[in-house]
């Protein structure tokens, strides 16, 4: 896969984690606690995704890319964080 495609995928999977976490931190529009949850890990599940393909798609060392990789290492730490909620409930 080229790195435009790669990172255009990236993209799209990051705005779709987005869309899922902000629907899933609304109370209004979900006022199941296991859903909302659900829904809490795999937007962040999507947007680690898709912010590593980013990273991955740069070519040479930048701060855009330790940017994305940061980012991606921070949703992985929220993952963390969801899955023990799940689990639990």
């Amino acid at each position: 896969m080229d790195n435009r495609t790669k990172s255009l995928i990236g993209y799209g999977m990051e705005a779709v984690g987005q869309t899922m976490s902000a629907v899933a931190n609304t109370p209004s529009a979900v006022r199941d606690k296991k859903l909302s949850s659900q829904l809490e890990l795999w937007g962040n599940v999507l947007q680690g995704t898709g912010t590593a393909l980013i990273a991955d798609s740069e070519e040479e060392l930048s701060f855009e890319r330790l940017g994305n990789q940061l980012q991606s290492i921070g949703n992985l730490v929220t993952i963390m964080g969801l899955i023990p909620q799940l689990v639990i409930r």
